[in-house]
C-alpha cells in the first residue's frame, strides 16, 4: 500500500500549514512489517535530519517532521526489533539538525571558546537554547515570506555578550529583525555589488534574479532587537495571523492595523490597547462637544462635568502611555548600541 502526503489535491493525506508543498513524500507499507519512505520535496525531517531524494526504510517510533506544522511518530505494531520509548514532541524538535544554518554553525564554533569561560555544562545549555532560537527564526522567515513578502523582513539569531570580557557569564540569545532594501535602493545596490564589482560581468537580469532575500548589507535597516522570550511572544501572534489568513481564509487587510503589525516598536497587544483608548477618547470628546452645543447659555450639568473629568483622566493615561512608549524606544536604541558578538 502506497500513500502520498502533501498539500496538493492529488495526495492521499492532504495537510495545510506553513512549509507544506503540493507533494512532499510517499510511504509504502510492506506486509505491515516494513515502511519505506520516498522523499520528494520540501522540509521533511526524519529523526531530525533533512531527507534527500531517494528511499529509506523506517523503523518503529521514528519521528517525521513535515513542513513547520506537523510532527508524526511511526508505529509498526508487528515490528519487535529496536523497540523505543515514546518520544515527546519537544525532544523530537530538539534533535533537528541544522547543517545549513550559518548562525547555528557559528554558534558551534563559539561554544568551544565559551566552554573555557563558563564551563561545559552551561555552554552546552546555551547551545541548546540557541539552537531552538535558530529553529524559530527559520519559521519566522517563512511566515514573513508567506504573509508579507513585500515588507522584506529578515530575522536573524545572534549572540549577545560582553565584548570586553568584564562579565564572562552573561551570554544571551537575541533576534535581530531587519527590513531589507527594496525598490530603487535595492536595484542600485545590486548593480554596485553584483555587476560592477566583477570582472566577468554576467547579464544584468541574471544577476538580479540570483539576489537572495538573505543577502544582507550595512544599508539594511535594523528595526528590532528582541530577547528570546519577547521573540517567542511575538512569533506566537505571527502564527495566529497566519492561521487567520491561510486556515480561516480571512484577508490580512481585514485585520486591525495594530494586530497585524507584529514587528513594530510596540507589541501588537499593547498597540491594540492604545488604539482602543484613543477611540474611547475620541468618543468622549464628541459627546462633550455635542452636549456643549446643546447647552449653550446654560450652566454645566453634573453629567457634563463628569464627562469632562473622565476625559481629563483619559488624557493623563494617554500621556503616561506616551512616556512609556518613549522609554521603550530609548531602551531599544540603547540595546542596539550595546556591545555584541555575532
Amino acid at each position: 500500500v502506497t500513500c502520498s502526503l502533501g498539500a496538493g489535491p492529488g495526495t492521499l493525506i492532504a495537510l495545510k500549514g506553513l512549509g507544506m508543498q503540493p507533494k512532499m513524500l510517499e510511504m509504502r507499507n510492506l506486509d505491515n512489517r516494513k515502511v519505506v519512505l520516498k522523499y520528494i520535496a520540501g522540509r521533511v525531517l526524519l529523526n531530525g535530519r533533512q531527507q534527500n531524494p531517494g528511499e529509506v526504510q523506517l523503523c518503529h517510533s521514528d519521528r517525521l517532521i513535515v513542513g513547520h506544522a506537523f510532527c508524526f511518530r511511526l508505529v509498526v505494531p508487528i515490528d519487535d526489533s529496536n523497540r523505543q520509548e515514546d518520544v515527546p514532541l519537544e525532544t523530537a524538535l530538539e534533535e533537528v539538525e541544522m547543517p545549513d544554518d550559518p548562525a547555528y554553525q557559528q554558534c558551534l564554533m563559539y561554544v568551544k571558546h565559551l566552554q573555557s569561560r563558563i564551563g561545559d555544562i552551561r555552554a552546552m545549555t546555551f547551545q541548546r537554547s540557541f539552537k531552538k532560537v535558530c529553529r524559530l527564526v527559520n519559521e519566522a522567515n517563512e511566515l514573513a515570506e508567506a504573509l508579507c513578502p513585500k515588507e522584506r523582513l529578515l530575522f536573524g539569531a545572534e549572540i549577545l555578550t560582553d565584548f570586553f570580557g568584564t562579565d564572562d557569564e552573561n551570554v544571551e540569545s537575541i533576534v535581530r529583525v531587519r527590513k531589507l532594501q527594496k525598490g530603487k535602493a535595492r536595484w542600485r545596490d545590486v548593480v554596485k555589488s553584483k555587476v560592477f564589482a566583477k570582472s566577468d560581468r554576467p547579464s544584468l537580469m541574471d544577476t538580479f534574479v540570483t539576489v537572495s532575500m538573505h543577502n544582507i548589507n550595512a544599508r539594511d535597516q535594523t528595526i528590532l532587537l528582541l530577547n528570546a522570550e519577547e521573540f517567542n511572544q511575538r512569533l506566537q501572534h505571527f502564527r495566529d495571523i497566519y492561521k487567520t489568513v491561510f486556515t480561516d481564509h480571512h484577508s490580512l487587510e481585514d485585520l486591525p492595523l495594530a494586530e497585524r503589525e507584529c514587528w513594530g516598536r510596540l507589541p501588537p497587544w499593547m498597540a491594540a490597547e492604545l488604539d482602543q483608548e484613543l477611540e474611547q477618547e475620541v468618543q468622549l470628546e464628541q459627546e462633550i462637544a455635542i452636549r456643549k452645543q446643546l447647552s449653550k447659555g446654560h450652566e454645566k450639568s453634573e453629567n457634563e462635568t463628569l464627562l469632562e473629568e473622565q476625559l481629563a483622566c483619559m488624557q493623563q493615561l494617554l500621556d503616561a502611555k506616551d512616556r512609556r512608549i518613549q522609554s521603550l524606544e530609548l531602551a531599544a536604541e540603547a540595546q542596539a548600541l550595546a556591545p555584541r558578538m555575532t
